[in-house]
């Protein structure tokens, strides 16, 4: 759904008239941002992995001598880090368990603020078998957030975004409607939740925990 249909529904439900504002006025900017407020809301429930979200990108190919290279722009938290030609996941360890050993491991550091690195737990050689090789990452990346008005949503159901939005305009207006609006956000957004969980990523990740969303790796 893009944003032009989803402000004319909030329009409808909160002033009760078709003609939404323009995206230039006051009135038009606060809905916007209102909106890019749900999606992140969207993007960050629970600590949910959304399909919608699932990227596989490549880094590499790995060079002798070179430890770290970028993580894809947008990363956010890590699926599986693999080398071209094999399945199995490389080990990852966070930052805490690193002990200044090198071995066969990666690591991710960085921040959403100044981007991720993956780090390999050893110098590459250019007798190393890996030489040469690409390392595909699967990963949840950052949503897009909306800015024009034939932008489109991510989420699977644009409907919580146009119930969060009219709640957060009902919030200082009318109690009764915004705990209105804002019960049927929550539960459209549970909705979601578990239609996602019926599809899982479904491949080990390698990882001890969840690495990836926040910290100064």
């Amino acid at each position: 759904m893009k944003v032009n249909e989803i402000l004319k529904s909030v329009h409808v439900a909160y002033e009760q008239a078709a003609d939404a504002p323009a995206l230039n006025d006051e009135d038009g900017q606060i809905r916007l941002n209102l909106l890019q407020k749900a999606v992140r809301r969207w993007s960050t429930d629970n600590v949910t992995k959304w399909n919608e979200l699932f990227s596989v990108g490549d880094i590499g190919p790995i060079q002798p001598g070179q430890r770290e290279y970028d993580l894809p722009e947008g990363y956010s938290l890590s699926s599986g880090f693999y080398l071209q030609g094999s399945s199995e996941p490389l080990y990852v360890k966070s930052p805490s368990q690193l002990t200044g050993e090198d071995g066969k491991f990666v690591t991710i550091l960085g921040n959403p603020q100044i981007g991720h690195k993956l780090r390999l737990g050893w110098i590459p050689k250019s007798s190393d078998q890996e030489i040469g090789k690409t390392i595909i990452v699967k990963y949840y990346r950052e949503p897009f957030i909306p800015t024009k008005l034939d932008d489109v949503l991510e989420m699977s159901d644009p409907n919580f975004a146009i119930a969060y939005v009219t709640a957060e305009l009902f919030v200082n207006d009318d109690a009764n409607l915004y705990t209105k609006y804002n019960s049927d956000a929550m539960i459209l957004l549970a909705n979601m939740r578990q239609r996602n969980e019926l599809v899982p990523d479904g491949q080990f990740s390698g990882l001890e925990g969840d690495i990836g969303i926040g910290g100064d790796w």
